[in-house]
């Protein structure tokens, strides 16, 4: 299934990985007050299934330029087609933006915001 959605879109990480980060910071800044309140477990568990959105771009994004493929010559090649570079792009970005969020998620648990 990776492969068939690699194939269609391989830009994939280009939107997984920000769009991901988008709603995590978005829910860190809309449930503050709920974290404040003893729901700190959920922080952990919002902020490792969004870095696991960027992590399946990643994945959709590697599935294009993968280097394990069964031939050289499997990626059908036509000049002016940006899939390459939009694959690799869209995997380091994607790869970039679940360490952030996990980076974010860590740092919840030292910086609540509660500290008013």
């Amino acid at each position: 299934m990776v492969k068939r959605l690699a194939l269609q879109w391989p830009a994939a990480g280009l939107f997984a990985g920000p769009a991901a980060w988008a709603v995590s910071t978005q829910i860190n800044y809309a449930l503050t007050q709920w974290f404040c309140a003893g729901h700190g477990s959920a922080l952990l568990i919002i902020g490792v299934v969004l870095a696991a959105v960027a992590g399946l771009g990643a994945l959709i994004s590697f599935a294009v330029e993968s280097p394990f493929r069964d031939t050289p010559d499997s990626r059908p090649s036509q000049a002016g087609e940006p899939r390459h570079w939009l694959a690799i792009l869209g995997f380091f970005a994607s790869v970039l933006f679940a360490l952030i969020i996990l980076t974010q998620t860590a740092a919840g648990f030292f910086l609540t915001g509660c500290e008013r």
